[in-house]
């Protein structure tokens, strides 16, 4: 068929059904070397496929179903343009089906990759696992901190990856407590998440300092970076814990 018509796929399609003809594979005319629409027509369906050859074999990429009349599938017009959208990735991609299957196998391994970062609450208990094993004598304080005014004040933001914090939410964390009147606490936790990002983030391009149970963050950046600390609060003498906030804070 030198080109493919509504009315003479319709034909076809009738043809193939009540003949004896069981399956049917038709294909346009193209130009030499950038592959050409194929239709392959079998109980009573039709199929569209790009079709090229490589190194002396015939290659078929399946578009679509025809939609004809109906609501599903792709139209002939559709067709047309995936073909030539096809044609013009096979000018730098010659074997053009196994380029697909590679970007498919890229794409597949890039979410696996994803799944397997850590979120913000793994980053958070990976820098606390750090100040433990090197025998800090911070970490029940910044253990304290995190999960009071981070972990149970914001438990939906610690569910997401990581790498997706950006510095608006550390501003609205931090914010949040100077809502409820602690100034001074709030620079201690702006400090301590900065240095768990930061140390997040070059242990993902150390293989020695690798945090957790190798666990991947794909961090690209600190966001605390960008959070002004509050420089008037922090006076010798300027204020101290309130008998409230010092309550939160041993019982969280």
């Amino acid at each position: 068929m030198s080109r493919f018509t509504d009315r003479g796929l319709a034909s076809e399609i009738r043809q193939c059904s009540s003949g004896d003809d069981k399956e049917k594979l038709l294909t346009e005319v193209g130009a030499r070397g950038e592959g050409r629409l194929a239709c392959r027509i079998r109980a009573g369906k039709a199929e569209f496929f790009y079709q090229y050859t490589y190194q002396g074999k015939r290659e078929r990429i399946a578009l679509g179903q025809y939609r004809g009349t109906g609501r599903s599938g792709i139209s002939l017009s559709e067709a047309r343009d995936k073909v030539a959208e096809y044609a013009r990735l096979k000018k730098d991609h010659p074997d053009l089906k196994a380029w697909f299957l590679e970007q498919e196998r890229l794409r597949k391994a890039e979410l696996e990759e994803l799944a397997k970062r850590g979120s913000f609450n793994d980053l958070l208990d990976a820098y606390l696992e750090k100040l433990q094993r090197e025998g800090k004598a911070s970490h029940s304080v910044v253990s304290r901190s995190f999960n009071c005014y981070v972990k149970k004040a914001w438990p939906s933001l610690v569910e997401r990856k990581a790498k997706d914090i950006e510095p608006a939410h550390i501003s609205a964390i931090l914010a949040k407590m100077i809502d409820q009147g602690i100034t001074t606490t709030t620079n201690r936790l702006r400090s301590q998440l900065h240095a768990a990002f930061s140390v997040g983030l070059m242990s993902e391009y150390d293989p020695r300092k690798r945090l957790g149970k190798h666990l991947s963050f794909g961090l690209t950046h600190n966001p605390v970076s960008a959070i002004p600390v509050q420089t008037d609060w922090e006076r010798i003498g300027d204020r101290y814990l309130s008998e409230d906030e010092i309550r939160i804070f041993w019982h969280s």
